[in-house]
């Protein structure tokens, strides 16, 4: 999870040990990212660190009918 100012941003990804790029999926969140979507890469450095790269999505209908 992601913790933001407006909300937060839930993922899920393999727990898989070691460095090796993460592919996640972004499920969901809280506040203004309720309706998110997407995808993104965590990158574990050690002791704590590492970096994390998202692509959101808004998955809110803008109308125009189904």
């Amino acid at each position: 999870m992601a913790r933001l100012p407006a909300g937060n941003i839930t993922a899920q990804f393999p727990a898989l040990a070691g460095p090796a790029p993460k592919d996640l999926a972004l499920t969901g969140g809280t506040g203004i990212y309720r309706s998110i979507g997407g995808d993104g890469t965590l990158v574990e450095f050690g002791n704590g660190k590492g970096r994390l790269t998202l692509h959101a999505l808004s998955l809110v209908s803008r109308g125009g009918g189904a």
